[in-house]
């Protein structure tokens, strides 16, 4: 199953592509650079609120992969890259595509640990609530159509979007372009399937 989930991932040739298609990944599972999702407002229970939240990185958390946990960061991807190797061996891709997978993948998490919140950020847990009128948002995220995505999500465009990552958001152009879309590409189906086993 996971394999017929991941191959909506041949249909995405370009960005517009990924926002067209962006409901379809997000109700199948496949890792997305964002996640949008409805939660209660942190300031009202009695109103709900559209979300975004990055992507997760790798490793356990984003301080692994600063320069002083080299060792640690290079043991536990290597055995990482041992366990996405294992799995992709069963899949029909050819061994040298399989490397090649596994290799764009590490770059794009390299690209999402610039960016992303730490888990003593994340625990912060007031520092979530960023209300953003979703008109800047979309500016903010100016590689993909967001107010598409909002209105193929939820049939309409809410006027406020809470932004949990505001430094990984206000960079989103340097995580999902048109050089990064095939790392975007293999990183979504070696970690989709990597969390389907």
């Amino acid at each position: 199953p996971a394999l017929k989930a991941l191959t909506v991932l041949e249909q995405i040739h370009t960005l517009d592509d990924f926002s067209r298609l962006y409901k379809t990944l997000s109700l199948g599972g496949i890792p997305t650079p964002i996640n949008i999702g409805v939660d209660t407002d942190m300031k009202n229970t009695k109103q709900h609120l559209v979300y975004m939240q990055g992507a997760s990185v790798i490793l356990p958390d984003t301080t692994y992969y600063a320069p002083a946990m080299a060792a640690q960061k290079e043991q536990i991807l290597g055995i990482w890259q041992g366990v996405a190797s294992a799995v992709l061996s069963k899949t029909d891709l050819a061994p040298e595509v399989q490397a090649q997978y596994v290799a764009d993948a590490l770059a794009f998490d390299e690209i999402i640990a610039g960016l992303a919140k730490s888990r003593e950020e994340w625990s912060r847990y007031v520092e979530m609530y960023n209300p953003m009128d979703t008109t800047a948002a979309a500016e903010m995220l100016s590689t993909i159509d967001f107010t598409a995505i909002l209105t193929d999500l939820f049939g309409h465009v809410p006027a406020t979007v809470i932004v949990t990552e505001p430094r990984y958001f206000g960079d989103f152009a340097k995580i999902l372009n048109a050089d990064t879309l095939t790392l975007y590409k293999h990183w979504a189906y070696v970690t989709g399937l990597m969390s389907a086993c």
